[in-house]
């Protein structure tokens, strides 16, 4: 039964499937016989153990997307508070060439400002 779910194109079909199964993991657990011969309490713990590293992968991925995205947020504050500063620089009317190596920026950009 469960060995032929490895012929299942459908993602989404194998994954609800796998659902289900995992849902009743419990039962094969305790030794509880549900009708399943060795060989497909073989393939459903082999493919429960595939489904939990996938979930492993996927909780890392959002983990360092998280990190990826407080890290480019940092990237913009910084980038934000150099251009606000020498904005302020040029509206005192400190010289662009000044302005350009305290803060890092381009002359034309702080001449655009």
């Amino acid at each position: 039964m469960l060995e032929n779910i490895e012929n299942i194109d459908d993602e989404s079909l194998k994954d609800t499937i796998l659902s289900l199964c995992l849902a009743n993991e419990h039962v094969l657990e305790e030794g509880v016989d549900m009708n399943l011969t060795a060989r497909e309490k073989k393939s459903f713990h082999k493919w429960a153990a595939k489904i939990g590293v996938a979930e492993e992968l996927k909780q890392e991925g959002w983990q360092e997307g998280r990190q990826e995205g407080r890290q480019e947020g940092w990237r913009e504050g910084i980038e934000e508070e150099r251009r606000k500063n020498a904005k302020a620089m040029k509206y005192e009317g400190i010289d662009i060439n000044t302005i350009a190596k305290i803060t890092g920026l381009a002359d034309d950009d702080i001449k655009q400002m």
